[in-house]
């Protein structure tokens, strides 16, 4: 790399292993350090968007259980389906 040096020189001198260093160049290698320091709070912010994502779809799926019946809007306020009755509540 630098100067000359073999990888398992550098690896060596920063004590980590060949296979962390492949591992890292694979997302990194080719990008400077501002590219770096811009990918992490990106990713970070992916992750707690595919949380909130995933939080809200399981919100979503308790309501409807949770109601359990169909609804039907009369007169500016909902009216559910009673299922034990078969009627309008």
């Amino acid at each position: 790399l630098a100067g000359g040096k073999k990888i398992e020189e550098v690896c060596k001198s920063l004590a980590i292993s060949p296979a962390t260093y492949h591992r890292w160049q694979e997302p990194y290698g080719g990008a400077d350090v501002n590219t770096v320091k811009e990918t992490k709070p990106l990713k970070e912010e992916n992750a707690k968007l595919k949380k909130l994502v995933a939080d809200l779809s399981l919100d979503k799926v308790a309501l409807k259980e949770l109601l359990g019946g169909k609804w039907q809007a009369r007169r500016g306020h909902a009216r559910r389906w009673d299922l034990s009755s078969g009627s309008w509540s």
